[in-house]
């Protein structure tokens, strides 16, 4: 029989978007849950984050940095990928153009890497789309890009 697990899970404000990683800390021998939130205050929107440690079976606040704040969250990253090195990683948009968010399970710390502006060279366009997505590429990780026209 599974043991009966409770979540704390913090109250906010109305939430307009929410992403979720998954993955495990090898040093503290536990697996994390970790959780990006945006939420409007006043005219600005504010992005936080939280940490579900399975070995304390509670959430905690984490401090992020100010260019996390520059990213923007959406309802649906482009893409998403946990790597054997610890650490989760999303692809996301930060002040209009492209950017990798990753964070490492076992330091909690998130990174935030702008993709080259020559990346963002091709607008989207009603008839113009352009898809994403994170690989592992010889142990480095990778944005892989195409594009097709409608007709």
């Amino acid at each position: 029989m599974l043991p009966k697990l409770s979540f704390d899970f913090p109250s906010y404000k109305p939430v307009d978007y929410c992403m979720v990683g998954f993955g495990f800390d090898g040093k503290a021998k536990t697996y994390k849950v970790v959780k990006l939130v945006s939420f409007e205050v006043g005219d600005d929107e504010v992005n936080c984050a939280e940490v579900y440690t399975s070995s304390s079976g509670c959430w905690r606040f984490l401090q992020i940095g100010g260019n996390l704040q520059d990213v923007g969250l959406c309802s649906t990253p482009y893409s998403s990928m946990y790597t054997n090195d610890g650490v989760f990683h999303w692809f996301l948009f930060q002040t209009g153009n492209m950017a990798v968010v990753s964070f490492g399970m076992g330091e909690e710390i998130f990174r935030v890497t702008p993709l080259p502006k020559e990346f963002n060279l091709f607008p989207y366009t009603d008839d113009r789309r352009k898809f994403h997505s994170l690989a592992l590429l010889k142990d480095s990780l990778g944005v892989i890009c195409s594009f097709y026209e409608d007709g």
